[in-house]
Formats: C-alpha cells, sequence, structure tokens
C-alpha cells in the first residue's frame, strides 16, 4: 500500500480545487480522516514537486498557507488515480501488483466539507 497515504492528500488537495475551496491542512486532515502528523508529513514529501503552498489573502481558520497541485501533481495523481481505479498498487516506479483496495474510502469526509 505504497503512496496510499500521498495519493489521499493529493486527492484532497484537487478536491478543493475543483469545489473551489481554500485547501489548507486543516481542511485536508477533516477531508481525509488522516491525523495531524501524517498530513503533514505528506504535504512536506508532496511539496517538493507536486504541490505548491501559497499565500491565502483571506486566512482561513488561522491557516495562511494553502496549497495547490502542480501540473507534476496532476500527472501523477491521474497515473496513480488509474492504478487505483484498476486495483494495483501506487508506487509509480514500480511494476503494478494487485491491492485489494475493499472498504477503503479515500475521502471519507468530502460530503461533509463540501456542503
Amino acid at each position: 500500500m505504497y503512496n496510499l497515504r500521498k495519493f489521499q492528500v493529493l486527492q484532497a488537495v484537487i478536491a478543493c480545487e475543483k469545489y473551489g475551496l481554500s485547501c489548507q491542512s486543516n481542511r485536508i486532515i477533516r477531508l481525509t480522516g488522516l491525523t495531524q502528523s501524517n498530513v503533514c508529513n505528506c504535504l512536506n514529501n508532496l511539496k517538493k514537486s507536486y504541490i505548491s503552498p501559497i499565500a491565502l489573502k483571506k486566512p482561513d481558520e488561522g491557516c495562511s498557507i494553502g496549497y495547490k497541485v502542480t501540473k507534476k501533481g496532476l500527472r501523477c495523481y491521474l497515473e496513480m488515480k488509474e492504478r487505483y481505479d484498476n486495483g494495483y498498487d501506487l508506487n509509480i516506479r514500480k511494476k503494478p501488483s494487485p491491492v485489494d483496495y475493499s472498504g477503503f474510502d479515500p475521502l471519507p469526509g468530502l460530503e461533509t466539507e463540501c456542503q
């Protein structure tokens, strides 16, 4: 289940952009159901080339930094999404191997957050 948390965080950032919400770490925590330390670790790893931090004009919930997906991040997300949909592991650097994702919801808080 390599990169599953990164996939969840990327999916949360893209969902925020899709619904016009400002994407901050607090919102990602609510969308994914991950702990704060997991989300912060994923954001730090993804900041290297897949997402870019942006300064928010109107800070929301005490957070002044938001996140936006880069072109490279979108390509990576689409590759991971295709593997997830086909039931393969999310390590895009290795040959696909089957994984069972039944019962896993990548964004459990999406319905309540986007109302």
